[in-house]
């Protein structure tokens, strides 16, 4: 430390400067925790489906995710105040969603009674809302993004492996698919609707996460996950992952196909090559018994049409009430029975929240993806973080229009963690921060150790490589960025 203060350059703030920018102990185990769950959620999930454990009247998972619940609330009202004017909003507009969640809640116990399975429909959307809340206000760097990320990609590897052991040995193929001739793996999970998306998002941020230092072996884990994405035969989630590719390929031609967006293109050609392999490999039998039902418009889309109908209808034909505050969850349930004679959603994010929360379940939902948008424009338009960002978005898109995600915790909080973690990286810079870089840098030939000085107290505020590359007059390779 002595000789830093002797060999120090005039015009250098002193290192002890980013002593405010130090990460709380608190935020340390909200990002931990984050990461673990990642990975612990997908070994739970198929450990409780699989043997039928119970923690008392709960199931394994259940207790894990109540207990990650109560860890993660605890976290959140402990958060120093958020300082990014982007956090700052997400994390108000996470409120406001609960505070509509809360209101749609107790007006279904007023009309519907205290039902334990509705109240934990509710708790489910609580979990991924509180997940996401404490991911914006926690991961806020390099170094945090990446420890989530990597948490959310080795989970999304543990789902995709899962799945191609149940097809190929056959354990863990699905029954309801089975009856109508299709051989589809869902691993141990309780369905392949939720694990279908979170699959393609894994796929994009493995694909994202290595494509500076180790390009090919990232596009191998990225087909990993697609293959085990197309096995599932969710065709939400086939649709999904063609607009994310689709997407990557305008974006990559959109920034002129420079070196910035070679992973995309890279991405996009071998998932290509790796359809053809996959229809060489399976055949193409078993997607065409699934799309078979197209024609009928009775049983499209496994009779998604006749549910969306009635979901409709139901809101139209509603007392004003009903309209403004919903039916609730078991109201829903039972509006589907009455009208079909089955008891479900009606795997539409849009329609479960108008008849569970009429205008007030769409303005909750409306909240959501507002959210989401205010993330993604934080980050440059031509960054890889955007374009990852919006792809992610996408497939959320689909998956909530055509089967519906807001009551799967865990595809939910992959989705928001995911999208969290690589906009940390091209986040809108500090204005402290800022001003504590300009200190730092010098625009005139600087050296080699103070650039690897300045790189290093740049990361740890934050800074993604772009930012630091128009603060110093873009002096540092382009391909070395941050």
């Amino acid at each position: 430390m002595a000789n830093n203060r002797q060999t120090r350059r005039p015009g250098l703030c002193p290192p002890i400067c980013f002593a405010a920018e130090a990460r709380p102990k608190v935020g340390r185990n909200g990002v931990f925790l984050l990461a673990m769950l990642a990975i612990m959620d997908p070994i739970l999930n198929q450990v409780s489906t699989a043997y039928g454990l119970v923690v008392g009247p709960l199931s394994l998972l259940q207790a894990m995710r109540g207990a990650a619940l109560i860890a993660a609330l605890g976290m959140a009202v402990t958060l120093p105040r958020n300082r990014g004017h982007v956090r700052r909003v997400v994390c108000h507009i996470t409120i406001l969603i609960g505070a509509g969640v809360a209101v749609i809640a107790i007006n279904d116990v007023i009309l519907n009674g205290l039902e334990v399975s509705n109240i934990i429909a509710y708790v489910q959307i609580a979990y991924w809302l509180t997940i996401w809340y404490v991911g914006v206000a926690t991961i806020t760097d390099a170094r945090s993004a990446m420890t989530v990320a990597t948490g959310l990609v080795t989970g999304a590897m543990i789902t995709a492996a899962s799945v191609y052991y149940g097809y190929i040995s056959g354990s863990a193929l699905n029954a309801i698919y089975s009856g109508v001739g299709v051989e589809a793996s869902s691993g141990w999970f309780v369905s392949g609707k939720g694990i279908a998306g979170s699959l393609v998002a894994g796929a994009l941020l493995a694909a994202y996460l290595g494509y500076r230092r180790h390009p090919w072996v990232s596009i191998v884990f990225a087909l990993f996950c697609l293959g085990a994405s197309f096995l599932t035969y969710a065709r939400s989630g086939l649709m999904a992952m063609c607009a994310a590719l689709i997407w990557l390929s305008m974006w990559s031609a959109a920034t002129g196909f420079s070196a910035r967006s070679s992973w995309a293109l890279r991405l996009v050609l071998a998932s290509l090559c790796g359809a053809v392999i996959v229809v060489a490999l399976v055949g193409t039998a078993d997607l065409a018994i699934r799309w078979a039902d197209l024609d009928d418009p009775q049983k499209a889309g496994s009779g998604r049409l006749l549910l969306w109908t009635a979901a409709a209808g139901s809101f139209l034909n509603g007392s004003a009430a009903h309209q403004l505050f919903g039916r609730g969850f078991q109201g829903m349930l039972d509006m589907v029975y009455a009208s079909l004679g089955v008891i479900m959603h009606t795997h539409n994010d849009l329609l479960d929240m108008l008849v569970i929360g009429g205008v007030l379940g769409l303005i909750v939902l409306g909240l959501i993806f507002a959210g989401i948008v205010v993330q993604i424009r934080s980050a440059p338009a031509a960054s890889p973080e955007f374009a990852v960002a919006v792809a992610i978005l996408l497939v959320l898109g689909c998956q909530a229009f055509f089967t519906g995600q807001l009551f799967l915790p865990d595809v939910m909080s992959f989705y928001l963690l995911a999208i969290t973690a690589v906009l940390a990286y091209a986040r809108e810079a500090e204005p402290g921060q800022l001003a504590v870089l300009r200190g730092l840098t010098m625009p005139v030939q600087t050296s080699f150790a103070h650039d690897r000085f300045v790189r290093k107290i740049a990361v740890r505020s934050g800074f993604s490589g772009s930012q630091l590359v128009e603060e110093q007059g873009g002096g540092w390779d382009r391909g070395n960025r941050i």
